[in-house]
């Protein structure tokens, strides 16, 4: 018997002991107890003569597997082979199972960044490297809500001294209700979903690279009754609490909506920016935007109360009911 690559072999008496940096994932004899037969450990084949693996322990530096003659009285149940061939393929199996990982962990860390791609792109990217897509997704939106609450400490600083313009409002409203709508997506239904500044992000690099490709889509067949149903109701649910009470039953009969999931997250996001909308349009004098604002902020208040009978909707309904048709 012979060592190959870095591993250092001695014999001692009828055994080698062999000293290995790398875990072989050879298993060691059981030994014969009154309760249970003896089972032979893994045999390894090495220059044409076969050896069982009789115990196997942890060194400083590696593993160190001690191997005896395998005797002919014993069936083989595990078999590997050992030699420079073997050796190299498990090295490189080893280096490629770090790198993979080593990848993996920079993907997570990157998650942030990643999230906002495409959908397609993030299932790219969890199929190459063993992650779920849509936790992609869900960390870019944790991302956003921890900027999305320093740029409130923000705001409300600058609005003391009338320094925050209404537009910089509407902006991040849209920004909150875009990430809402992904974060639901993504939790629900877990798939990934991109964000518009992502997507044009990666359609820039794309074209920039000559990877981008525009043709037409295969034609891809109808999900079951089941699934169709549940993600029409995930991409439009947070519109839906803003629907009148019968428009919102009328989806309960016919999904698995129930309004207390998302009615009073939907309310308090509202509230919050139409009382910084309030605030703001004040500051800068514009009535009518205080006025609307202040509405708005009150019937949230009026809401909050109402769920405590069922379902309430809002003034927004009305411009939100063209985007839930396809539930009514």
């Amino acid at each position: 018997m012979q060592a190959f690559g870095s591993d250092r072999l001695r014999q001692d008496g009828e055994r080698w002991l062999l000293s290995s940096r790398l875990e072989k994932g050879w298993t060691p004899r059981v030994e014969k107890t009154s309760t249970s037969a003896e089972f032979p450990g893994t045999a390894i084949l090495c220059d044409d003569e076969y050896f069982e693996v009789v115990s196997v322990d942890a060194i400083p530096q590696g593993y160190r597997y001690v191997l005896e003659h395998w005797r002919d009285d014993r069936a083989m149940r595990v078999t590997a082979r050992y030699d420079a061939e073997s050796e190299l393929a498990q090295i490189e199996n080893r280096r490629s199972a770090t790198d993979l990982q080593r990848k993996r962990r920079a993907i997570n860390a990157l998650g942030i960044f990643a999230g906002h791609l495409p959908a397609d792109v993030q299932e790219k990217i969890g199929l190459e490297y063993g992650i779920f897509p849509h936790w992609l997704t869900l960390m870019s939106c944790a991302a956003i809500y921890a900027l999305a609450a320093a740029l409130v400490l923000v705001a409300a600083d600058r609005m003391m001294s009338g320094d925050l313009p209404f537009q910089y409002v509407l902006v991040a409203a849209a920004l909150l209700l875009e990430t809402s709508l992904r974060f639901t997506v993504a939790f629900v239904s877990k798939s990934p979903m991109g964000s518009l500044i992502g997507l044009i992000s990666y359609t820039i690099y794309a074209a920039s690279r000559g990877t981008l490709v525009v043709s037409d889509l295969p034609k891809i067949q109808d999900a079951p009754p089941a699934i169709a149903h549940a993600d029409a109701l995930a991409m439009r649910e947070i519109f839906v609490t803003l629907l009148p009470r019968a428009d919102q039953e009328r989806v309960a009969s016919r999904f698995d909506y129930h309004y207390r999931k998302m009615s009073a997250k939907v309310a308090a996001t509202i509230l919050i920016f139409s009382g910084i909308g309030v605030i703001t349009a004040a500051k800068e004098g514009h009535v009518a935007g205080a006025l609307v604002a202040s509405a708005v902020a009150a019937e949230q208040v009026y809401r909050f109360n109402a769920f405590r009978r069922g379902p309430a909707g809002s003034i927004l309904g009305y411009l939100a009911r063209p985007l839930v048709g396809k539930l009514l």
